[in-house]
């Protein structure tokens, strides 16, 4: 008798032929309940007669419905959008949809396509032509207005292997449908990949093969795009028709262009259009160009200083759509950290308008069946092992490029074991054997020592498949015996040894069985950018079974193709980087419980982080869009909670600096030891100051401090029109009065009343207010003038608060259980009222010795000059902090942030808080 599980599993198998069967009759068939409903009662029908037991109870019925349902009901949001100019007609698209006679040919192939050979959702099909496509392409210009001129920047962000090709492609398909003329499209900046793009454009757009001579894809119809480049070469200088053609000569269909970016070939590219396209009268292409930019955020970017030359792939990117009066530039990327870091600048200059997507960014929702870092890295799974046997002395993680060791770790070869079964367990469950599948090992940045690994792993894919064949006709027990057979059962009794098919458990003795045959064909091979590397062909139509070692030529942009195993032990030092490397990620339906990644901790925790920072990202792109807000007005940020890893390379960064952004403000004390140099901003930041002192109820001073001026509990609302109304240096980075004020407008009861401290010092000069019978020493700090607009208070050491300052307004007994090394914190203890304390600040550097830059010296000497003669002869500088609280110390995120639209220099719409994750 067949257990329950054994007995669900038969039904799910008879769906998957009951669903096949359907796509076949209808490629557009959408699941529907009564689907479901009616393979059950097919599925009980058959097997009642020889499986009594098939009868489902309803609370399994209800399981099985549910089960389908998260496997065969794929689905996908609509993407979100942040735009640049709220006044561009966004309904252009629309209009020319609805215009009688209108006729989508390339769109319409495409989509057949997709639907009938490609064989995707046709949920998600719609999802693509009527929601992403139809938004991204309102966002372009219209190319069917030739009066006007217009130049577009947009940004589309989706996951790593998410399907970005099928949106690009479909939108070069409604592109050249609309009206545009010249349509490039950027790859990678090696030929493999852009071959890889080219293959998938002749099959997804131009539907013919030149070099073999054949039909592909949507195939040859009555439109037929002119193809400038091919999967056998580049917009290469040996090709006379590149450098004498004239866009006019081919305006009744559309010209595609597979490049990489690659400088000669950009080059030659710009040189040809400009040569042949425009004259001296007619400097400008009048034909409506689109460029969509593949992995827009690798080598696109100007990584130069804002005042050098930028650099030339940058360069001729700019200058190619220059050339046209009519341009549309789309950079499509998983990993956008670059794109939203470069410099914003709305001049239109070539040397300034640069690739920052200033008219839209749009993010794209993965399908519900894609497998990406959340489902992996968050979520429970059987997919993912951490590597623990790593042993430096057998394989560094940083090795030299000489390496040459004989073994590695035993986690590899149990990995390698994984890949095999996994092999014969497709075999036996898959109907089609000739699918391709793939293994992944990344171990290593250096073409050398990736070829030591691939003798290595040779050595022992001989050795196990020899063994194999040797004990295919023994005894299981006798097998056994066999030091490799028993480490292949091993890794089959860890990793697959809750598999079924066809409602029964898959067992040992069928995968040894058909062990053989599943590994004999497997290629071990290398790809790299070296002469040694070897193609990574899925063209075989018998399938193609594959371990590929390589380092950064398997990344971006390249598909390992039924990847089922992957070892990845690899330090890298971006987010950006780690990111590409994980080929993994992407669609695994059918075989995603096979899938397996060996993987260090500590990478499994960078990608936890890098996954929180994209979902971070474009989160805020669903605030700017619903606010209405351009990128120029909302800020960009990204979150980096990884302390070793940077964000993307350091010369795509020249643009940012870090932020701390603070939820909570809790035990801690926060400074402004850079004060403004400018006279008008210091005499109004002292006069607000003393205003504010003056509105205190002298009944608030608490007299039994006698050091310093001493007020309780004064309201919030005046510490908040006192903050609304001083001018806070931006250097002062922890100072930061937007979250400051946004924490105080928190209704916590700790928040509501203050003290305020007015620090006296040791200066000679004094500071006086009558009214408030005020009469202290000024405090007296060493100072210098490291730029032209800030004076930095104590020097290189920039601090302006006392350990001891926040003491006061405790009592003796409080203050005694403190020790005597505490810091100012120490003593915002839970309980107390927050405190705002002012300096009355005289600059004085007569006792300074070690810490002052005498480069400096002069504009010291001005400003102690400048003060005399001013209406105030010193400067204000605050501290203000605030008690601690159980639980909510510290809360803090570190942010970088794009200097030129700064997130936290922008008004932000209050966000209602919601509970703890």
């Amino acid at each position: 008798m067949k257990n329950r599980n054994e007995i669900l599993d038969i039904y799910l198998q008879q769906f998957a032929s009951y669903k096949s069967v359907q796509l076949l009759i209808n490629p557009s068939f959408v699941l529907k309940d009564s689907n479901i409903l009616e393979s059950l009662e097919q599925t009980r029908e058959r097997f009642i007669q020889i499986i009594p037991e098939i009868e489902l109870q309803e609370n399994e019925k209800i399981e099985l419905i549910n089960k389908i349902k998260s496997l065969y009901s794929i689905f996908q949001e609509e993407g979100y959008v942040i735009l640049g100019d709220y006044d561009h007609d966004y309904e252009w698209y629309n209009k020319l949809l609805n215009t009688e006679g209108f006729d989508e040919y390339y769109w319409n192939r495409y989509k057949n396509y997709l639907l009938n050979a490609k064989h995707f959702s046709p949920t998600i099909v719609d999802v693509l032509e009527n929601k992403t496509l139809r938004s991204i392409m309102s966002y372009l210009g219209n190319p069917l207005e030739e009066d006007t001129t217009f130049s577009i920047r947009g940004l589309v962000v989706g996951d790593v292997q998410s399907g970005k090709t099928s949106n690009y492609l479909g939108l070069l398909s409604k592109a050249a449908d609309a009206g545009y003329k010249v349509i490039f499209i950027l790859t990678g900046t090696i030929e493999s990949l852009r071959k890889q793009t080219q293959i998938r454009v002749e099959e997804g757009f131009i539907g013919y093969d030149s070099v073999n001579g054949v039909d592909v894809g949507v195939g040859r119809g009555v439109k037929l795009p002119k193809a400038f480049t091919s999967r056998a070469k580049d917009f290469t200088s040996g090709d006379n028709q590149n450098t004498t053609y004239k866009i006019s000569d081919y305006s009744s269909e559309p010209m595609i262009f597979v490049i990489k970016k690659n400088v000669p070939v950009l080059k030659k590219l710009y040189s040809s259009l400009k040569l042949i396209n425009t004259t001296g009268e007619n400097s400008k292409i009048n034909f409506p160009m689109l460029m969509i930019d593949d992995e827009a955020d690798n080598a696109s970017i100007n990584t130069n200083k804002k005042d050098d030359d930028p650099t030339k792939i940058n360069k001729y990117i700019r200058n190619i759509l220059s050339l046209f009066t009519r341009n549309s530039y789309v950079g499509f990327t998983a990993t956008p950290f670059a794109n939203v870091f470069i410099s914003y600048d709305r001049e239109d200059e070539m040397l300034k308008d640069d690739l920052f997507p200033r008219d839209f960014i749009y993010a794209l929702n993965a399908p519900s069946n894609y497998c990406g870092s959340r489902r992996y890295f968050f979520d429970d799974n059987q997919n993912v092992r951490i590597i623990k046997d790593f042993d430096e002395s057998i394989f560094p993680m940083k090795h030299k490029k000489d390496w040459d060791g004989n073994e590695l770790f035993k986690s590899l070869y149990h990995s390698i074991n994984t890949f095999l079964i996994a092999n014969a367990i497709r075999d036996i469950r898959d109907s089609n054997k000739n699918t391709n599948r793939s293994m992944l090992i990344n171990m290593s940045r250096f073409t050398n020592v990736q070829q030591v690994i691939k003798e290595i792993v040779e050595d022992y894919f001989d050795k196990i498949k020899k063994n194999i064949k040797q004990c295919s006709k023994l005894e299981m027990h006798y097998a056994l015996t066999n030091q490799y057979i028993k480490s292949l059962k091993d890794s089959f009794d860890l990793e697959y040894n809750d598999i079924y098919h066809n409602g029964k458990r898959i067992i040992w003795e069928q995968v040894f069985s058909v062990l053989y045959e599943a590994i004999n064909k497997i290629k071990i091979i290398v790809v790299n950018s070296s002469k040694k590397s070897e193609k990574l062909n899925y063209d075989d139509k018998d399938g193609v079974r594959v371990i590929a070692i390589g380092g950064l030529a398997l990344s971006r942009g390249l598909t390992l193709e039924g990847l089922c195993v992957s070892y990845f032990y690899r330090n890298t030092a971006t987010f950006d980087v780690l990111m590409q490397m994980g080929r993994w990620f992407g669609y695994r339906d059918g075989y995603d419980d096979l899938c397996k990644i060996f993987i260090t901790r500590e990478s499994r925790d960078y990608y936890k982080d890098i996954c929180i920072s994209i979902e971070c990202l474009k989160e805020d792109i669903v605030k700017m869009g619903q606010q209405n807000k351009k990128p120029e007005d909302y800020g960009i940020r990204v979150r980096n909670d990884s302390i070793e890893l940077g964000i993307t390379a350091s010369n795509k960064m020249r643009n940012t600096k870090n932020k701390v952004d603070r939820k909570s403000f809790y035990g801690n004390i926060f400074e402004t030891p850079y004060l403004h140099r400018d006279l008008n901003v210091i005499e109004n930041n002292i006069k607000e100051t003393i205003n504010f002192i003056k509105n205190i109820s002298l009944d608030k001073r608490d007299n039994n401090i006698t050091q310093h001026p001493y007020f309780r509990n004064v309201s919030k609302v005046n510490v908040m029109n006192l903050l609304n109304n001083l001018k806070i240096h931006d250097a002062n980075e922890s100072f930061d009065i937007r979250q400051i004020k946004a924490f105080l407008n928190k209704s916590d009861e700790e928040l509501q009343k203050f003290d305020i401290l007015i620090m006296g010092g040791s200066s000679e000069r004094r500071f006086i207010l009558n009214d408030m019978k005020i009469n202290i020493p000024l405090v007296s700090r060493r100072f210098d003038i490291p730029s032209s607009n800030v004076i930095r208070m104590n020097a290189k050491r920039a601090h302006l608060w006392g350990r001891s300052d926040t003491k006061f307004g405790l009592s003796k007994e409080e203050q005694d259980r403190i020790s005597d090394n505490a810091r100012a914190q120490d003593y915002l203890i839970k309980g107390r009222n927050p405190i705002l304390i002012i300096y009355f600040v005289d600059p004085n550097n007569h006792d300074a010795t070690e810490n002052i830059d005498y480069r400096y010296i002069s504009d010291e000497l001005k400003l102690n000059l400048e003060l005399i003669s001013s209406r105030y002869s010193y400067l204000v500088g605050y501290a203000i902090g605030f008690p601690a609280k159980d639980g909510e110390n510290g809360k803090a995120t570190l942010y970088t942030v794009n200097k030129t639209v700064n997130y936290y220099e922008k008004d932000h719409e209050p966000v209602e808080e919601e509970g703890n994750e």
